[in-house]
């Protein structure tokens, strides 16, 4: 990203969802849309495995002045999330949202059916049921450490009722 003010390259900042530029100093937000989601620039190398349009480099707000780096898709809006960071990720959002707990409802036996390609290796991703938190099927590259998750299914995750959630995050 480059600096909205004088144009030279800006650095992330660590966990703030905000960009410092090293030449005149300035900070600059980028705007979210209404899942938290800035999109910060695109990744032509990388397309989305369900529209197979170029993916974006972006910056998910879970609140409390924190936020995670993701890869997200414009159109159909879903994400491409880190493995590693996928618990702590839920975690974040259960802090920050606890809004309205959404009941977990059985998974489209037709989801686990679906074939879509890692967008880094381009091998099949797995559909598994993921028991988590709101019983959605995720999309998981276990050579990729990566984890595709359609739109909505994240906050579906994080907002599922903790009883649902308690055998399985053990």
């Amino acid at each position: 990203m480059t600096c909205p003010s004088c144009g030279a390259p800006m650095r992330i900042g660590q966990g703030t969802g905000s960009f410092t530029c090293d030449y005149c100093k300035s900070l600059y937000f980028p705007s979210s849309n209404d899942e938290g989601i800035s999109e910060i620039d695109e990744l032509p190398d990388r397309l989305c495995p369900i529209c197979t349009i170029p993916l974006w480099n972006a910056i998910l707000k879970t609140g409390q002045g924190q936020s995670a780096h993701i890869w997200s898709c414009k159109r159909c809006r879903g994400m491409m999330i880190p493995m590693g960071g996928f618990p702590d990720l839920v975690d974040q959002l259960r802090k920050s949202d606890p809004g309205a707990e959404i009941p977990p409802a059985a998974p489209d036996p037709r989801d686990l059916q679906r074939r879509i390609d890692c967008p880094v290796c381009h091998k099949h991703m797995e559909a598994h049921a993921y028991f988590g938190g709101g019983n959605v099927v995720i999309d998981s590259c276990e050579n990729c450490e990566l984890n595709w998750l359609d739109h909505g299914e994240l906050r579906r995750v994080a907002r599922a009722p903790k009883m649902a959630t308690a055998e399985y995050d053990e």
